[in-house]
């Protein structure tokens, strides 16, 4: 309790770069969490979920253009994300192992290539956020870092607590989907729900991040390296585990600091730390310190 007191203090402390970072990370954290919430209990590695951060991005421009302040524009940005979640399983939910991953990822390309067309959406050179006059900038950036804060700590209690109690039902599905079927299991809603639910908060995440820095562009808001980052930081830290994303973006952040001498080195230093804790750690470090 005494951390997460400090750290809702944490706005009215730190400077206004350190805060930028801090919101950052935060942000980077519900993206993994939500990533974490499919690829472990359900087993569904994904190579496509950053397009819903992306959308969560575009929806909150796009709805801001149309007269919603930014700020309630940031819910319904997650839930639009969701939607589309639900909209795409059919088709992707169907695909199994390599295929749902290269699947989902071939249409987040696609989604990329159509937005980077559509005048609409700004096209390749992007979007402004045109509504930013109405968001008081002297309260920005401490309510950013507020509402990081709590999404990254709301997704990463719910996947402490189990998911509801959803997550054994899909780690049963996972390990043997006849002998799950066979005990009464639905299969088919329980991975539509969570996918959908891990959608909403990666297009929720996606909104906040881009509201802080108030302009969005397809290849910023597709961009393959933060997903890259939320796999290994989850990979390390524990797959699965509602504290393997928090150790792993804590090590990330440790290696950006102490390596921002030399441009990616500190992706590098990830990558591994990625692969000695596959061979010598292979639950993460979570794992390693029996964290849930």
């Amino acid at each position: 309790m005494r951390v997460l007191f400090l750290l809702a203090l944490a706005p009215l402390i730190l400077s206004g770069g350190l805060l930028a970072r801090g919101t950052e990370l935060l942000i980077l954290l519900a993206f993994a969490q939500s990533w974490n919430m499919v690829a472990g209990p359900a087993g569904m590695l994904s190579l496509g979920h950053h397009a819903f951060y992306a959308i969560g991005g575009y929806a909150l421009f796009v709805l801001s253009a149309g007269g919603i302040h930014p700020w309630a524009a940031l819910p319904l940005a997650g839930l639009i994300a969701g939607l589309a979640g639900v909209l795409v399983s059919p088709l992707v939910l169907r695909l199994r192992g390599p295929g749902f991953a290269v699947g989902l990822w071939a249409l987040a390309e696609a989604l990329r290539l159509a937005i980077a067309r559509l005048d609409v959406f700004g096209g390749s050179s992007g979007l402004p956020l045109r509504a930013a006059r109405a968001l008081n900038r002297a309260w920005m950036g401490p309510v950013a870092f507020w509402l990081a804060l709590g999404l990254a700590l709301l997704v990463s209690f719910a996947l402490a607590r189990g998911l509801g109690g959803f997550a054994l039902h899909l780690r049963a599905l996972r390990d043997d989907e006849v002998a799950a079927r066979a005990m009464g299991l639905a299969a088919g809603p329980l991975r539509v729900a969570v996918f959908a639910a891990s959608a909403t908060v990666a297009g929720a995440a996606g909104a906040l991040g881009f509201l802080t820095t108030l302009f969005i562009t397809p290849s910023a808001a597709f961009d393959m390296t933060r997903l890259a980052t939320v796999v290994f930081v989850v990979l390390i830290g524990g797959l699965g585990r509602a504290w393997g994303p928090v150790l792993g973006i804590a090590l990330w952040a440790i290696l950006r600091e102490t390596l921002s001498f030399a441009p990616g080195a500190a992706f590098a230093g990830l990558g591994v730390l990625a692969i000695l804790v596959t061979l010598y750690a292979p639950k993460g470090l979570a794992g390693y310190l029996n964290l849930r």
